[in-house]
């Protein structure tokens, strides 16, 4: 018999006939979702209390700062990068043409971002509880 159907017949028969156990001391606890990496100081989602989509809004909730300081971190970031552009193009219209646009984009994404907490705020007052 061939090694590698030896090891897969073993590890079947060996799932199948290893006791199941059960912990009857977590029986009715709800634990919630258990994060791999903590977000803000929190590791576990709570799902008690929160139907529907809240186990959601918490989550985004906690992810909301990162993510729209990372977008605003890159939109500063390119609003330099087209700054740079624009004085080192020297007299080429061409590139002074895209430094202005490559400005202009970044400050337009980041007064979006900065626009999208009251955006969510006007549309859903408990959103950000």
């Amino acid at each position: 018999m061939p090694l590698h159907i030896f090891v897969r017949l073993s590890t079947l028969l060996s799932s199948l006939l290893s006791p199941v156990t059960a912990r009857a001391g977590d029986a009715g606890v709800d634990r919630g979702i258990t994060l791999l990496e903590p977000v803000g100081g929190v590791a576990n989602i709570p799902v008690a209390g929160n139907a529907g989509l809240g186990v959601f809004g918490f989550y985004f909730n906690l992810l909301y700062p990162w993510v729209v300081g990372m977008a605003a971190a890159i939109a500063v970031l390119m609003a330099v990068v087209g700054g740079i552009q624009i004085s080192m193009a020297g007299s080429d219209a061409g590139q002074v043409s895209a430094g202005r646009n490559r400005l202009l984009i970044s400050l337009g994404g980041l007064l979006i971002i900065l626009a999208s907490a009251i955006i969510l705020n006007s549309l859903n007052p408990t959103f950000y509880r």
